[in-house]
C-alpha cells in the first residue's frame, strides 16, 4: 500500500483518506470485529496505541489504474455495458418504429413528408437516434442494479467485509512481536517491510 496516490504514479492500490505509508505492517482480517480484536492484541504486545489502527475495508482500496474501488469499478463497468447493449436494441426498435410511422398516411401528412427514400432514411435515422438515447439511458439505470452489477451497492454501509489493520514499528523486535500478535488474532495475510522503509 502506498500513501494517497490519486494521480496513479505509484501504480499501487491505496486507501483514500488514510496515510498507509506510515505503517510498515498491513494485515488483512475477515471482518471488522476480528480487526478490532487484533488492534487490542497488538497494543497489548507493547506497540503504542497511536501506532496500530484499523485502516478500513478491503473493498475501499482504490485501484489507481481506474481511480475506483473494486465494487465501484464493477458498477461502472456494468452500467457502461448495459448502456451500450440497450442503446443498440433501442436504435433497432426505434428504426423499425420510424419505418412503421412513415408508412402511416396520417403521420406523413402531419410531418409534411412524402413516401420516398429520403423520408424513409430520415424516419430511420431520427427514430433510431431517439431509440438509442432512450435505450442507453434505460440500460445505464438498469446496469446500476445489483442483479446486473453483481455488487451489493449498500454493502459499505453494513461493514461486514474484510478489514485492514496497519501497524507502525520502530525495530525488528517490535516488528516480530506485532506480526506474531496479528497471526494469533487470525490475520488472513500479513505484508510487512523493515521499520523505516515504509
Amino acid at each position: 500500500m502506498s500513501t494517497t496516490d490519486y494521480e496513479g504514479t505509484a501504480r499501487r492500490p491505496f486507501l483514500p483518506k488514510v496515510r498507509t505509508g506510515r505503517f510498515n505492517i498491513i494485515a488483512r482480517f475477515p471482518d471488522p470485529a476480528s480487526a478490532a480484536s487484533a488492534v487490542e492484541r497488538v497494543r497489548a504486545s507493547g506497540v503504542p496505541e497511536a501506532d496500530v489502527s484499523v485502516l478500513g475495508a478491503v473493498a475501499d482500496v482504490v485501484d489507481p489504474g481506474v481511480g475506483l474501488a473494486k465494487p465501484d469499478a464493477r458498477v461502472v463497468h456494468s452500467a457502461w455495458n448495459q448502456a451500450w447493449l440497450w442503446g443498440i436494441v433501442g436504435a433497432v426498435i426505434g428504426a423499425i418504429v420510424g419505418i412503421i410511422l412513415i408508412l402511416i398516411p396520417g403521420f406523413r401528412h402531419a410531418v409534411h413528408a412524402q413516401l420516398d427514400w429520403p423520408a424513409f432514411l430520415a424516419a430511420i435515422l431520427i427514430a433510431g437516434v431517439v431509440g438509442a438515447i432512450g435505450g442507453a439511458f434505460a440500460g445505464m439505470v438498469g446496469g446500476l442494479d445489483r442483479s446486473a452489477a453483481e455488487v451489493d451497492t449498500y454493502g459499505d454501509e453494513l461493514a461486514t467485509g474484510p478489514e485492514l489493520v496497519g501497524v507502525h514499528t520502530t525495530d525488528d523486535q517490535e516488528t516480530r512481536l506485532a506480526a506474531a500478535a496479528l497471526r494469533e488474532a487470525g490475520a488472513m495475510a500479513i505484508d510487512s517491510t523493515p521499520p523505516g522503509t515504509a
